[in-house]
């Protein structure tokens, strides 16, 4: 029987944990399920919760570091088949680990799972459709050397074994931003993904979301780090190309727009 574990990263958000935890018993089926919580040792409201529950199958860590930190030892900590890492605010939608399930009875050599993702606001609206077609558009077609130039991958939408995670040292704790896209570019090179077309995951954004959100010099550290992923110079000239227009993009839509607007 496969076993999930699902890493959650958490700080004194006993709301969304509380409302995780109810999408999280809905998921029922031939499998099991492990939730790792990594909390702050100064978040007793939230520790006195998961250690009540018994219905789940619970996994409780202290995180000593940043974010980067808690998925890494969030990782590092459970024991399942594979391993899935979502925010308190984040949603797995019903019957989805059963799908996977399904896909992976038929596929029993796959190691990496991804599906599409939905983005919703803190009311549960869908929101960036558009990015999200495109992105949908691209995971239909991946390549690693697709994927090198643009992250597509919903990262809530993402399943990986624990010993190919181990591989690449789960998520480099040296700054949060894009964390998550450096690692699925390593895992490209060492498996192949199984594909699947639907959605798994409703991943929240807000102006609060850090790792959806677009911060200048955060993405300039980050594309230096992925410039270490490839020596050869066409991609490496074409990385540089797509990243002018990000930030372009980004510049047009956050100073001119926005002033626009007001």
């Amino acid at each position: 029987m496969i076993k999930f574990s699902i890493v959650t990263p958490t700080y004194k958000r006993l709301d969304k944990i509380k409302d995780f935890y109810k999408h999280l018993k809905n998921q029922k089926g031939d499998f099991e399920i492990e939730w790792v919580i990594v909390y702050e040792e100064n978040d007793k409201q939230t520790y006195d919760f998961i250690s009540d529950i018994s219905d789940i199958n619970i996994v409780l860590v202290k995180n000593n570091g940043d974010f980067s930190n808690a998925l890494k030892i969030g990782g590092e900590n459970a024991t399942g088949n594979f391993i899935n890492f979502l925010g308190d605010d984040d949603i797995i939608i019903d019957k989805s680990l059963q799908k996977i399930c399904n896909h992976l009875s038929k596929n029993k050599e796959v190691q990496w799972v991804i599906g599409q993702g939905i983005y919703i606001n803190e009311k549960g609206i869908q929101i960036r459709k558009i990015i999200t077609f495109c992105k949908n558009f691209l995971l239909y077609f991946f390549s690693k050397h697709s994927l090198i130039f643009l992250n597509y991958v919903m990262s809530p939408s993402s399943f990986c074994q624990k010993n190919i995670l181990k591989k690449i040292n789960f998520f480099e704790n040296y700054h949060w931003y894009g964390n998550d896209y450096i690692t699925w570019i390593r895992l490209s090179k060492i498996t192949k993904p199984l594909i699947l077309n639907f959605p798994i995951t409703k991943a929240t954004y807000s102006n609060n979301t850090l790792s959806g959100s677009f911060n200048l010099k955060g993405y300039i550290k980050m594309m230096k780090a992925i410039r270490k992923e490839t020596s050869n110079p066409i991609i490496i000239l074409l990385q540089l190309l797509v990243g002018l227009l990000i930030i372009s993009y980004n510049f047009l839509n956050k100073v001119i727009l926005n002033n626009f607007k007001s």
